[in-house]
């Protein structure tokens, strides 16, 4: 009788491992969640996209009996967003594989979606590191709650709770936000049961904007400082020219199988004054 059981090339196929790496991803990026996604771009041809960045037209008037309405030019600037190629490999001989305590294939699988991940973020956080929009924090290492609200205050009077995505912080800076009356403090009106109880890197709400931790760009290692992102929602933007491409290759002479994943995104800032940078200037 002919054996139908799972061989060792049955393991290594990109439909077996391909979800694992996706779901890596998923699990493992922070920032990526902050960005839309945009799709246009598969299957045309090009590196890049250009994209407009609308400007606000003059104010409204007040028209008299008998004049005329003014009007204007729709106008913008546009920029241009390049994009980029996402990576990562491993290769593992038979004898390795055959010989591994555990499941080989699915660390390989993990470790792709969570490098590739932190790749995104890196990225993702740079371009959001753009921003024109920068508030001042009087130290390097901690944060107040009127800090936070200045920097708020730098939308004007555009604060709306479901505007934001969130706010991004260092890990560094959890003590901060728990040790503020204006977060934890039950008696405010504006605190959130559980805050200070981490929920899949959420610390909880301020002014009703959730508070996530994350590592990524939140620590300037140059300036040893804190940095803290407030970022609108429709702020970044992700355009993919080719989502995540899993392959195999055999190399008959080391006797192993090399697997990798890729995937060719970009990332833009899209709205200038959606993103605002707390840091000690």
């Amino acid at each position: 009788m002919a054996f139908t059981g799972s061989m060792r090339a049955d393991m290594l196929i990109p439909e077996v491992y391909t979800p694992f790496i996706e779901q890596a991803i998923l699990t493992n990026s922070v920032m990526l969640g902050f960005a839309d996604v945009n799709n246009d771009l598969e299957g045309q041809a090009g590196d890049s996209l250009t994209i407009p960045k609308w400007s606000l037209g003059s104010s409204a008037v007040i028209l008299n009996e008998g004049d005329s309405i003014p009007y204007d030019k729709l106008t913008h600037t546009t920029q241009k967003i390049e994009l980029q190629q996402f990576a990562k490999g491993y290769q593992i001989t038979d004898r390795a594989l055959l010989a591994s305590y555990g499941d080989p294939v699915g660390e390989m699988s993990k470790q792709i979606g969570q490098l590739i991940a932190e790749k995104l973020d890196d990225t993702v956080v740079s371009v959001a590191g753009t921003t024109p929009l920068v508030s001042n924090c009087a130290s390097a290492t901690t944060i107040t709650a009127a800090e936070v609200d200045t920097a708020l205050n730098l939308y004007g009077d555009k604060q709306n709770i479901t505007d934001f995505e969130g706010i991004v912080i260092s890990p560094k800076l959890k003590s901060a936000f728990i040790n503020m009356p204006e977060f934890v403090n039950s008696t405010n009106t504006t605190v959130t049961k559980d805050n200070g109880i981490i929920k899949q890197n959420i610390i909880g709400d301020f002014r009703g904007i959730n508070v996530v931790l994350s590592s990524k760009g939140t620590w300037d290692a140059t300036n040893s400082q804190c940095v803290t992102y407030i970022i609108k929602k429709g702020s970044l933007l992700v355009p993919y020219k080719r989502q995540l491409n899993t392959e195999q290759a055999r190399d008959i002479d080391t006797k192993s199988t090399k697997i990798n994943a890729d995937l060719i995104a970009g990332v833009g800032l899209v709205n200038d004054a959606g993103i605002v940078m707390i840091k000690n200037k």
